[in-house]
Parts: C-alpha cells; structure tokens; sequence
C-alpha cells in the first residue's frame, strides 16, 4: 500500500521544484551501463542531513566519499525509516509504520510478510547469494523483532539494540516463510570471518546496531556521528581495504555502498537529502562528484543491475519515475573499459604426424563488451594448418590443428589472436608434433542430459571413442565423476587403428540445481586424459504450481471461486502418503490427488479462500508426501473487503 504520506512529500518536492525554476539535475546518465560488480557491500546508517556529514564528524566516510564518489542530490523517498528500506530491496514503500514486526504484528499498518517482488527472489533465480551481517541479533535466522542483546561483541557501547525495521529482509515471504532463506540474516561478528576467508555473498547488507547507525545512543551523547564512523572504519571500511587480507579482491571489481535511511529533519522530496558514498577501486570515476537528482529507487535499481539482474519493479530502474529525482542506476558514479580476454582448453596438445588435435577457444567478455571476435593463429610449424569454427564467435570456437605426414617434429608455442574493432587479445597453446601413433577422437565431446528428478536414473546417453592413430591404443581407464556413471561399454583393455567403442552414460542427480561431471578416458595417447564434459539439472522429485496465488477482493464471510494447483511426481516410481493442508482463511474444496500419484502423474487441488475480517490476508497450501523436497508448498493471498 503506497502511502498518503509518501504521495505528499513527493508532491511537496513537484511543487518546491518549480518555484526553485526546476533547479535540480534529475537527468540519468545516458548511454552508459552499470558494471557488473563481483559483490556489492551495501551499509545503512541512519537520520542524518546531508549537511552532517563533514570532515570533523563523519572524517572517514567523508574521506571515502570524496577519493572514490557521492551524491550531493540523493534523497530519501519518506519518514519514518521503514519506506526507505523496503523501497530499497523492493522499490516501493508497503508502510510507513516503524511498529511494525516481520510477522505483520507490532502496528496498525503491517502488511507482512509482504509477497511482492524484491531483491532476494531476483538473487535467487540466478543463483546468487545473499546475506544480511545484523549487529546484536541473538543468532542466525532470527525472524523476531527488536532486540536488546545482554552483550554484543562488535558493539562500542554496551547499547546493543536491534532494531529489526533497519534490516528489511525478514520482512519478504521470500526469507521469512524461508528457514534457508533466513539462516542468511547472520550475527555482524560472521562479517569478519566470510572477509577473512574471502567468502562474501554477491550481496552484502550490514545493519549496525541502534548506536553504531548513529540512529540513537545515550552512552555518548554529543558524539554519535564520530563513534559511529568510528565502528564503519573498524568494522567495515578497515577490513574490506585491507592490502594484506581482503583488499585485492574488494579492488578487483567490488562495490561499497555507504548511505543513510533519511534525513534528521528535512523533508525535501519525502525523506530529505542524504550522503550517499559509491565506493569501487576498479570502476569509479576517482573523486567524483553527482549533481543528478536521486531518489531511493536509484540505489534499488544499482543494486539490482550492479549484480547483472534484469528485474524492474516498483520505482527500481522505473521507466516513470518520480517528477523530483530519477530511479535509473546510478551509472554516472562508474568508468568502464570494454573488452574481452582468451583462453584455449586445453592449452597444450600433442598430435602425431598425419592426424588433428583440437582446442576450444573461449572469449570470455567483461563491462558489457557484445562485440564478434575474428580469431587467427600465427607461429604454426611447417606442415600444420589451422581452422576455427565457428570464426568469427562471440562465445566459443574450435581450433582444429591438423598435423601433415611431413610436418616437422618437437614443439612450438602457437599464438591466438582475437580481433574485434581496435580491441586485441592473445592467448597462446603449446604444440607438440610426435612420430605416428594412436590417437585418440571423442564424438561429442560434450553430453548434456534433461532434466531428471533427484535420485532417479536417467536414460543413457553415448559417447563413441575412435582411434585414428597409425598404433594400437590402450585403455588404461574410463571414469566418470559426478552424478553421472558408466551404464555400459564396448570399449576394452585395447583398440585398432581405426577401430570405434562405445560408453553408455547415465545421470543420477543427487540433488535439484545444475550438476557437471567429467568422463575421462586415460590410455597411452599422446593427448591423454581425454575427457567429455557432463552436465545434467536434478529437479524436485515432487513440484506444487503455481508457486503462489493471490485472490480478487472478497466479502467477509463469502468463499470465492476456487483456484487450482497442480501437484507433479517427476519420479519414475509412485509419490505415496499425500496429505494437503491450508492455513489462514483458505482451504481445501476438491482435488484429484489420492493419497498416491502415479509416476509421471498429475493431480489437481482446489483452494479457496474465505476472509474473516477485511485487510490483506496469507496463508499457504502444504502438501505432505514422499518426495524427499516434501513438503510442497504455494503462498496464498487475499484480501477481505
């Protein structure tokens, strides 16, 4: 629910913006991109003007600032803090109720856990990693409310209180009806180890204690701001920068991100103007300084485009934005150098005379580059020749070197160049030309299997190995790793010239997600191991869809029509001891589903849904069974009128 506060201070700041002759900047950064950041370290603070932050009392963010980049047109989108945060991770205010507990308790305005779209769901449908480091929280997981810690370790104070409407995450259905989810809201003191072992998520977002935030702390009245940048120093700033420990990874395309919710007093434009430090050593324009009008929504466009993410939603990366401030990424912080590098796989190669070995060459692209790539090889002895297919590529191509009866013995470097406008690149391959003998082909070198669900054996698939030697080739071994294994095979202790075997390979997945392996053929080749790349996805031996539902207005009292889900058994055996179950004011009115489904089968449930009172209400539909991921789950909302 958008709030009438929220839609007043932006019409304030519309009408405040006129009479000034539309002096602020609010034009984005045209025609340039967001980098890719490796992880993005995102630090809130808290209720400070943009005026506060000076040389004498914030000395160290304020020097960060001015080495690497800030705003000095960042505003906050609303008071009190709440909006702002989720704003942040989901690009629009759901309240304005600071009261209010991850479970929807605590206010009068608590529409929580809220399902709408946000950062996490985005992470996660790519694979990316999250974790939100809590300063005092009494341990992993924890979905409660604020929190007054007997003792916290990082704390400077001995006030230590949490509070939880300064680390949006639990507020998401996405982490609160989650525990995997959650387990990544983590004490601050995991900070120091994950820094330490250079294991930070690709996300990274740090809720400092009530005083460490420079939010409130009555054990030093009068200096907050300089405690508090003192801990950001310690803690943060210190750490990530660090030339013996973390530093080169932080200065090889990571992002630091330092900020406020909202201002102490102002209003402008909702919230009022705050300090905002964009800190990346491999991609800021060095002591830069923004004048384009931001808002909130531009930081939740960064930190979605900042990890590669194509979402928009709310005002993140709005193609409407508020009149006052712009909601596109804060591109104008970043420099970026488009280019591209080569690799071969593998990088060595022994071929004898009159047969062909090959290279993979794979251009691997960096800032954005999307250009084709003409390859060529040069230094080649006499009596080889050189092919790329395809040529020119934008992702891989195979080098095929060819090796004439005449060619001259021993070993030469062979170098790869790749051309795409006035940008080149090089990579170089060792080639060794030996006297004839067996020679080993595989076809194909790569097997990628269908999906499979977890624990079950899919059909097998072939890999044909030739010997187009002049000798006898012998087979010391044939391994697979992985979830992949050796069905069957043709292939013996030895093979003629000439002569073809085969392997049958089959995919047991041992969990949902994507899964590679290697089928490796060890023989007296000179290009021995030869080996096949495996890859394969494990599904869930048993899925519910649609993930969530949300239901039309509805009387209170009244049942509404019923919508339908469908449970799957992707096994190839039976799914027994199915059992559904509702919560909230929704339930169960049919369903096809037995207490089995056959393999491969489908059945339908119908739930409808039946409002107590008016306002918005979840629930969810479990389903109980014998799939190894049960129960399955739907999230339902509705709203009571």
């Amino acid at each position: 629910m958008q709030s009438i506060f929220r839609l007043f201070f932006r019409l304030l700041g519309v009408c405040v913006a006129v009479l000034l002759g539309c002096a602020l900047d609010i034009t984005p950064a045209v025609g340039q991109t967001t980098p890719h950041f490796n992880h993005i370290i995102w630090v809130m603070e808290e209720n400070l003007n943009y005026s506060d932050i000076t040389s004498s009392t914030w000395p160290n963010l304020y020097s960060l600032g001015h080495t690497y980049g800030y705003s000095t047109n960042f505003f906050s989108d609303t008071h009190p803090s709440i909006g702002n945060y989720e704003e942040d991770i989901s690009g629009q205010i759901l309240t304005n109720d600071d009261s209010c507990d991850p479970n929807g308790s605590g206010g009068t305005d608590c529409p929580f856990p809220s399902t709408v779209d946000n950062i996490v769901r985005e992470l996660l449908a790519q694979g990316l990693t999250w974790k939100s480091y809590a300063e005092c929280i009494p341990n992993a997981g924890y979905l409660g409310g604020n929190y007054v810690a007997k003792s916290c370790p990082t704390d400077l104070t001995g006030n230590n209180t949490y509070y939880v409407r300064h680390n949006p995450f639990p507020f998401y259905s996405d982490v609160y009806n989650n525990q995997t989810q959650a387990n990544n809201i983590v004490p601050f003191s995991q900070f120091a180890t994950d820094v330490a072992a250079k294991s930070l998520p690709n996300l990274t977002y740090i809720a400092p204690d009530g005083c460490d935030d420079a939010h409130d702390c009555p054990s030093y009245p009068g200096h907050i701001d300089l405690n508090a940048d003192t801990w950001l120093q310690t803690n943060v700033i210190g750490p990530l920068t660090n030339p013996a420990g973390y530093g080169p990874t932080f200065n090889d395309g990571d992002l630091l991100i330092v900020t406020f919710d909202e201002s102490r007093n102002d209003n402008t434009n909702g919230g009022g103007k705050i300090f905002i430090a964009m800190v990346s050593p491999k991609y800021s324009k060095m002591a830069y300084v923004s004048s384009i009008s931001y808002g909130e929504g531009a930081l939740a466009c960064t930190l979605l485009q900042g990890l590669g993410l194509t979402a928009v939603y709310g005002d993140a990366c709005s193609t409407a934005p508020p009149t006052q401030y712009a909601t596109a990424a804060m591109s104008d912080f970043f420099g970026q150098t488009q280019s591209f590098s080569l690799t071969a796989n593998p990088n060595t190669l022994s071929i004898a005379l009159g047969n062909f070995g090959t290279s993979t060459i794979t251009v691997t692209v960096s800032d954005g580059f999307d250009g084709e790539v003409t390859l060529s090889a040069s230094g080649l002895p006499s009596g080889v020749t050189a092919q790329f297919v395809p040529n020119p590529t934008t992702t891989t191509s195979v080098l095929t070197l060819t090796v004439g009866s005449g060619a001259a013995l021993g070993t030469s470097t062979i170098t790869i160049s790749g051309v795409s406008g006035s940008l080149t690149n090089q990579t170089t391959l060792a080639l060794t030309v030996t006297a004839s003998g067996p020679t080993v082909a595989l076809t194909p070198t790569s097997l990628t299997f269908s999906k499979t669900a977890v624990g079950v054996t899919s059909k097998p698939k072939t890999v044909t190995l030739t010997n187009i030697g002049a000798s006898t080739l012998i087979i010391a071994s044939i391994a697979p790793s992985g979830d992949f294994a050796v069905q069957s095979t043709t292939c013996g202790g030895s093979l003629a010239p000439t002569a073809k075997c085969k392997v049958n390979v089959t995919f047991t997945p041992a969990q949902a997600g994507s899964r590679t392996g290697t089928l490796s053929f060890t023989d007296n080749a000179p290009n021995s191991p030869q080996t096949v790349a495996l890859s394969g996805t494990g599904i869930a031996q048993a899925i519910l869809t649609p993930a969530s539902e949300t239901y039309s207005k509805q009387k209170v009292g009244t049942t509404s029509k019923p919508k339908k889900f469908t449970l799957t058994n992707n096994q190839v055996v039976a799914l027994t001891g199915i059992a559904s179950s509702t919560t909230g004011d929704f339930a169960v009115s049919a369903q096809t589903c037995g207490s089995s489904l056959a393999a491969k089968g489908k059945c339908t449930i119908d739930v409808t849904f039946t409002p107590t009172q008016t306002g918005t209400g979840t629930g969810q539909l479990s389903v109980s069974d014998s799939a190894t991921n049960s129960p399955q789950r739907a999230m339902l909302t509705g709203t009571g009128d």
